[in-house]
């Protein structure tokens, strides 16, 4: 079954124009797709992945870019030959500096539990990520988040079909040179899956990610940002005051920022983490300072992360592009645009943010016109300083 197509929008992100000021530009605006979002950036910076809206609903179509100009080409096809098959939901794909595309799969299976598998596409066709654990207790593979270096981390996990129930077992695991390491100790029957997005990031500390544990102090259940080293060492990083839980959801190449969020039964918060040190951060503005929200991407050299706060608008949730700044603390998206002087297209307005230029150069938004849809580039800097 085809299930979508992996198309290529070939420009070049170099191919850079004298300005006198940041900016933001429009990418693909030519395309004749009603809804193109921003979803993702490759480690280099090189391809951005976007998704087509179809119907109000996101199709597991991709458009793979070289941001910064109009010709597009189709690289490949999802070809799944299993009906039952389908990306797994709320999943942000990963993009690789070669172009290629990973994406987590729920995979149609005779057996009771359908198996989960990180696929990778390409212009040669589907990659299933092998497997190379050996014990059928192991069967899944998701992909989690993908270095420069190519090296993918993810979770590995089995089921064990009892009388009664389904009892899971996971590790942390690194996909690196065609091979599978499992990362976590033993007894991996001790470990829980607490979601996709439980190791997130391969750094030269170790596999940022969250793990989640019993509280002494009360019985319950607590997920705590962790860092994870090679050889199975946990290391456990500090909590916010006045918090409980926390994610990381991104970090620079040293593990010396890392960002996500904290949450303390219904309050979460961005937060980031400098050298170890976590700081919780809110909207300045009266109508925003009691949001949710969370930072999901963040430079390399750790100045700028983005990520998302969500309100309730007329029933429906609403987000709100956040940028944070090592220098300037966390403002939406459009005041940080007012800030630095930053002029929109005439009828466009920001509606999502969703990945950083490694380099901190430029962000990577999508942009709304009534009900159209487009990648955006917004420059942190003039396209001349960037050079």
């Amino acid at each position: 079954m085809v299930l979508g197509s992996v198309l290529a929008l070939i420009v070049s992100l170099n191919a850079q124009t004298e300005r006198d000021s940041p900016r933001v530009e429009i990418l693909g605006e030519k395309l004749p797709h009603q809804e193109v979002h921003a979803v993702n950036v490759s480690p280099n910076g090189r391809y951005l992945a976007s998704s087509l809206g179809v119907g109000g609903g996101r199709a597991p179509i991709l458009l793979i870019s070289k941001a910064g100009g109009e010709e597009f080409r189709e690289v490949s096809l999802v070809d799944v030959k299993d009906s039952s098959s389908t990306p797994l939901e709320n999943e942000r794909c990963l993009v690789d500096d070669d172009g290629s595309v990973l994406l987590n799969f729920s995979i149609g299976s005779t057996r009771p539990v359908k198996l989960k598998r990180a696929l990778r596409f390409t212009t040669q066709g589907i990659q299933g990520i092998p497997v190379a654990w050996d014990s059928p207790e192991f069967e899944n593979f998701v992909a989690g988040g993908l270095s420069r270096d190519g090296v993918v981390v993810g979770h590995y996990q089995g089921s064990l079909l009892g009388d009664t129930a389904i009892r899971k077992k996971s590790a942390i695991a690194v996909w690196s040179d065609g091979r599978l390491k499992l990362v976590t100790p033993t007894p991996l029957n001790e470990m829980t899956i607490i979601s996709n997005h439980d190791a997130v990031a391969y750094t030269s500390k170790g596999i940022v990610g969250a793990r989640q544990i019993t509280a002494p102090e009360t019985g319950g259940e607590r997920v705590v940002p962790v860092i994870y080293s090679l050889d199975g060492q946990i290391s456990y990083l500090a909590l916010p005051a006045g918090f409980s839980n926390a994610i990381l959801k991104a970090a620079t190449p040293d593990a010396s920022v890392l960002v996500g969020r904290a949450s303390e039964s219904s309050d979460v918060v961005p937060t980031v983490w400098v050298n170890g040190r976590p700081t919780t951060y809110r909207l300045s503005s009266k109508d925003h300072q009691k949001l949710p929200g969370e930072l999901h991407s963040v430079a390399a050299d750790g100045s700028v992360a983005v990520g998302t706060s969500y309100r309730s608008k007329g029933g429906k949730p609403d987000n709100i592009p956040v940028v944070w700044r090592r220098d300037g603390g966390l403002k939406t998206l459009a005041e940080f645009a007012e800030e630095k002087k930053i002029k929109l297209p005439e009828g466009w307005s920001f509606h999502s943010v969703s990945a950083v230029d490694p380099d901190g150069k430029y962000l990577f938004c999508t942009l709304k016109n009534k009900s159209k849809y487009r990648p955006g580039r917004l420059w942190l800097v003039t396209p001349q300083d960037a050079k």
